[in-house]
């Protein structure tokens, strides 16, 4: 994980593993959290899924089977690869908005868990440098930082296989 200096903006982070629907984007960026997570509930009815999964816990449970109010506020509790899928209520999909203060913050904590993680395990890695993005969150939770979610139902795909490829390419013209 690196931390580009010149992030003082608000600032959108996607993993390059992921389309997404451009509804996505606009239900997050008319959003105005300092950290806020797009999420997905549905990884429990996806078959076949052997690559550990980010996952979340938040303080409240998804709204499954009812109709999203993409404003409401849902705390993250927890997010990485070792939550077991029994107790994660979501899972992260790889896109994230940080306010201006959310990405000043977020480097401000990146630099302090460098120094004082150089040598050690740094929550789900097993050293800082091995670490991802999830683990510099936890800490920010850890030390009282508010996360929050917006949860979709849809609009995304991850490519990681040519299964996953093929697939896409019937949604993408």
């Amino acid at each position: 994980m690196k931390v580009n200096g010149k992030l003082n903006h608000r600032t959108l982070l996607c993993y390059s593993d992921i389309l997404f629907d451009d509804v996505i984007l606009h239900q997050l960026l008319k959003r105005d959290d300092d950290i806020l997570l797009v999420v997905d509930p549905s990884f429990k009815k996806v078959a076949g899924r052997s690559r550990k999964l980010d996952l979340i816990k938040t303080k409240n449970k998804p709204l499954m089977g009812k109709r999203i109010i993409p404003q409401r506020s849902n705390p993250v509790l927890e997010i990485g690869k070792n939550i077991p899928k029994t107790e994660a209520d979501y899972e992260f999909i790889g896109i994230a908005l940080f306010s201006q203060k959310g990405i000043e913050n977020f480097k401000k904590e990146y630099v302090l868990a460098k120094k004082k993680y150089k040598n050690s395990r740094f929550h789900g890695a097993t050293s800082f440098s091995k670490a991802d993005i999830t683990d510099l969150l936890n800490e920010m939770i850890g030390k009282g930082y508010t996360i929050n979610v917006l949860e979709i139902h849809s609009g995304w795909i991850e490519i990681h296989t040519f299964e996953n490829y093929k697939s896409a390419c019937c949604f993408v013209g």
